[in-house]
């Protein structure tokens, strides 16, 4: 089973999902304020056979459901972009420490290697010399 929605060459950058699920805490920190504000219990007390109310409650808003929904789903979005930009920061990091297998690699002679070319100069630059200093 894959551990992450990573595919090559695809999706948001780190900033990007990091962005975007600081977006979505923001608006879910929103609705729990929102969600905080209701009550919805009424308190009373009976005092000679009357009833007194001592907090008044206030009926739920007609959208309750739908925004206990829009949070469960920020918090799933969020979990989400966590989870990949954890594992994408792990394979850069992966990436990093790995050493490059050289075995395959054909390197020139070494006459190739230390062969030094030179050039004559430009018909058009007769005023500078192209060979090389001998210091």
């Amino acid at each position: 089973m894959k551990k992450n929605s990573l595919t090559p060459n695809n999706g948001l950058s780190l900033s990007q999902a990091q962005s975007i699920s600081n977006l979505c805490y923001q608006r879910a920190i929103e609705i729990n304020n929102l969600l905080a504000s209701i009550n919805n219990a009424s308190k009373s007390v009976e005092i000679d056979g009357k009833e007194h109310i001592i907090v008044k409650g206030r009926e739920l808003p007609s959208n309750i459901v739908d925004l206990l929904i829009e949070k469960g789903d920020l918090h799933a979005c969020q979990g989400f972009l966590m989870e990949n930009i954890k594992a994408k920061d792990d394979m850069l990091n992966e990436a990093k420490n790995m050493t490059a297998d050289l075995s395959q690699v054909k390197f020139p002679e070494d006459w190739v290697r230390d062969c030094l070319l030179y050039t004559s100069p430009s018909p058009r630059d007769r005023t500078r010399s192209r060979m090389p200093s001998s210091a």
